[in-house]
């Protein structure tokens, strides 16, 4: 098991206070709070490197902790409910979304703060946040969005600064930005751990980008960016290929495999850019066979259908 990542998401549970959008009784309470620690202690060990394995397989790991998770949000957590999000599939996530908003609606901030931001159309136009997550549709109200800096939304911070208004201001809402992103990402909001990975305290940033792998395992190959950053290039091999073995994109084995090629990275065991590479180009070729050796010349040395 990996402990430190284990730690990073517990310490969250009590970064902010949270008020729950149900008050069950004890027994239901102490339900809740086991089916979140069983739901941590599962996605902490979900991803144990093989480097035999075939990418792309779903973890059972995973999909158990996904349900406990969910579990423990109808029982009434939010931040159960804040995890979820990140990991169901794509036609669970308004129906968890709504969960969200609904902790939102009952005083829970960090709730608010995990809400996504709009697309089209506003889709909480009256919850807390609502102008950090729909000013780019439109002209932002500055005003607005400082004030719901203020509050402690770091989203709006990030819409407010770089107006060129109020400099001063802008470094203000910086610093805070960053001290509110790196609690938040503790909590299972996970947008803002991308924030807090900006953090110039390297174990600040690498435990940011540790969350954000826990909840979307593509994004570990960000966590091995910093890594290699850091001149940590084996851990950052291992990032690398957990974001391959478990994550949902060809992409990232393509781009493992010519860094093992090219020297930039040592492989783990012999022949392994070549197995990488040949599995990615398999993908990649069914996905887009016109623009294969356009956009991935390697694969015209892999072998593919």
């Amino acid at each position: 098991m990996r402990p430190n990542l284990l730690l990073f998401v517990l310490v969250g549970c009590g970064a902010v206070a949270t008020k729950p959008a149900t008050s069950p009784g004890n027994h239901a309470g102490a339900n809740r709070a086991d089916a979140a620690r069983q739901a941590d202690e599962l996605i902490a060990d979900d991803a144990p490197l093989d480097y035999a394995r075939s990418p792309l397989t779903a973890s059972d790991r995973r999909s158990r902790a996904k349900q406990l998770y969910l579990d423990a949000c109808a029982a009434g957590d939010p931040r159960s409910c804040r995890v979820a999000m990140n990991l169901v599939s794509e036609p669970e996530v308004p129906h968890v979304i709504e969960m969200v908003a609904e902790n939102c609606r009952a005083g829970d901030q960090l709730s608010c703060r995990a809400i996504p931001r709009d697309e089209d159309t506003a889709r909480y136009p009256t919850l807390a946040g609502a102008i950090g997550r729909s000013c780019y549709l439109e002209d932002c109200d500055l005003t607005a969005l400082q004030v719901e800096c203020k509050a402690g939304f770091p989203r709006s911070c990030h819409r407010r600064r770089g107006t060129g208004v109020r400099p001063a201001e802008d470094k203000e809402n910086d610093q805070r930005k960053l001290e509110l992103s790196i609690s938040g990402c503790k909590a299972g909001v996970a947008e803002e751990c991308i924030d807090a990975g900006y953090s110039l305290d390297p174990e600040v940033s690498l435990g940011a980008l540790r969350q954000r792998c826990l909840l979307d395992r593509t994004s570990c190959t960000e966590l091995g960016d910093k890594l290699k950053e850091l001149g940590r290039k084996l851990e950052a091999r291992d990032e690398y290929e957990r974001a391959c073995q478990y994550g949902a994109a060809p992409e990232v084995c393509y781009t493992l495999g010519e860094q093992y090629r090219t020297g930039v990275l040592p492989e783990p065991v012999p022949a392994r850019a070549d197995s990488i590479t040949r599995y990615a180009c398999e993908v990649l070729a069914r996905s887009a066979p016109d623009d294969l050796l356009k956009n991935w010349p390697d694969c015209r040395a892999a072998k593919h259908p």
